[in-house]
Order: C-alpha cells, then structure tokens, then sequence
C-alpha cells in the first residue's frame, strides 16, 4: 500500500501550476475566514517507528546467520511485528496489531538508513485512513495524505453553487443549467464519493505550503498556502486556490473551473477575490444549501 501510494504522489507532482503572477484588479473586500486548515491538519505529524523493547514472543532467523528477521513483541493489549528485510541485522518494516489482531499502523523504512521513511495509519480498518512519507529523507515528514474523505459534489437545487468537500478551503461548482432549449445539457456531476487531501510541507517548517484535493488521481481543488514559521493554524495569509471541474476529473482531464485568492490588504482586512480560467475577475460562487 505505501508503495503504491508514494508512486500516486509522486506522479502527481507537476498538477499543480500556481498562477500567482496575474494582476490583482478589481478586488473586492469581503468577510473571509481562514483559508488554512485548522487543527492538525495544517502541520506535518511526526514519523515515529519501532517496536517497544523486551522479550519477543516468537523470533526467527530466516537466514540463519544468528540474528532474527522477523519478531512479534508485546505491545499493550495487542503485539508489534518487526521484520528484517535485507537481512543486514536491522529492522525495515514495524506493524502495529490490536488484540483481535487487526493492523493499527504499519512503518517501513525503504533506503535501509535505519529511518523510517513511511508510515500507514489503519485503525482497524482493511485499508489505511493517512499516510506518510519522508520523501528527501532528512527525517521529517514532508508529505502527508488523508484518505477516504467524504465529498458530496452537490447537495440539491438548480442554482449554481459550490460545496465544502469536506476542506474548508475547497468548493467546487455545481453547474448551472442553460436557459437555451438548445444548448447541450451540462456535463454530469460525479455522485458523491470519497477523496484524497495531499499535503506538501516543501521548506521543512511543519506546516504544508500546497495541498491537493484528489479525485482518484485528479485535483478538484489545488492551494497554495504562504504561511511562515510561528504562525498559528488559522493564519490567513496571501494565497492561492485552484479550482478545477470535477466532471472533468471523472474523465481524467483536469480542467481549472475558477481561481480564489485570499489575502490581507495593507491594514490586514481579508480580501477574497475570484478569477475565471482566463484571468477575468468573477464573482466568487455562493456555498450550496446545506
């Protein structure tokens, strides 16, 4: 799963284009809240990895070479399995079981440096709820994914729309119908379903500088957050979110639907000002009734 999931990243890694250069005309002060995930979300967790020491209760030295490849140690009310993978006297892959047996957490360390360069976060379930990864392998998790999100694409009415898809700073539009009798009937909307939150911490100061949000392997919304080191979660700061259709998600062909800029004007007032795909100034899309 963690090899599967680091290749997804990693192709993933030119989606996003930030369009930050364009000019700023026409802004419209507004009432904004922070488009910086609060909580923990924001901040890169900690890459922790091993089993606790003590007495194993079953080994085996696969190799025979006098050192033990595989382990289970006790560990609370459920156990930790340690294995040696290249068989070079250290551990490279931890896994965490309850007491019914069902996996927890699982770590690995894929450059064989004695670091954990990955972990995966079960809770119980047949397949991970998060994910992390030390990609440049200085010890730090640098990117984080969030699985299984709910994203509801439209929650009723026929008046355009945006909804939160489960990230404050996300909404998609629901597309408007044509008044034309003639016009070709809008592009259909996906049903609801799950999605992925990437998070990227590029400057190695805990908090994510992009995120994407991912249908399949699809962005339905990029941002890009300026966020510096000491500030709180719910900072805003001058930034970028792109928002693509998620119709053309479905198809595999990501197409930006409007940009949202979120910044501070010069007495520290929030400014939230909106853009379609060329650049013009729109007004930004009212939230769906709930």
């Amino acid at each position: 799963m963690l090899a599967r999931t680091m290749f997804r990243v990693l192709g993933l890694a030119a989606v996003a284009v930030c369009a930050g250069g364009s000019t700023c005309n026409g802004d419209a002060e507004g009432p904004s809240g922070p488009t910086t995930p609060a909580g923990s979300r924001s901040r890169a967790p900690t890459l922790e990895s091993g089993c606790p020491e003590g007495q194993p209760l079953a080994a085996l030295d696969l190799n025979r070479d006098g050192r033990p490849d595989f382990a289970v140690f006790p560990e609370g009310d459920g156990t930790c399995r340690a294995a040696d993978l290249n068989f070079d006297g250290h551990d490279d892959l931890f896994r965490h079981r309850d007491a019914a047996g069902n996996l927890l957490r699982e770590e690995a360390d894929g450059d064989h440096d004695f670091h954990p360069d990955s972990a995966a976060l079960y809770a119980g379930a047949p397949a991970p709820y998060r994910e992390e990864f030390d990609t440049n392998w200085d010890g730090l998790v640098d990117l984080w994914v969030e699985l299984q999100r709910d994203c509801v694409f439209a929650r009723g009415g026929s008046a355009e729309c945006t909804t939160e898809c489960a990230i404050d700073w996300c909404g998609p539009r629901t597309p408007l119908p044509s008044q034309d009798p003639d016009a070709p009937p809008p592009e259909p909307v996906p049903p609801p379903s799950s999605i992925s939150v990437l998070y990227r911490d590029g400057n190695a100061d805990g908090i994510w500088d992009t995120s994407e949000v991912l249908y399949g392997e699809h962005p339905i919304c990029v941002a890009f957050n300026t966020n510096v080191p000491g500030d709180s979660a719910q900072t805003v700061h001058p930034e970028v979110v792109e928002v693509y259709k998620p119709a053309m998600a479905m198809t595999g062909r990501p197409e930006i639907d409007y940009l949202r800029r979120d910044y501070l004007d010069l007495n520290g007032n929030p400014i939230v000002r909106c853009e379609d795909s060329d650049g013009a100034v729109v007004a930004c899309p009212s939230t769906c009734a709930r």
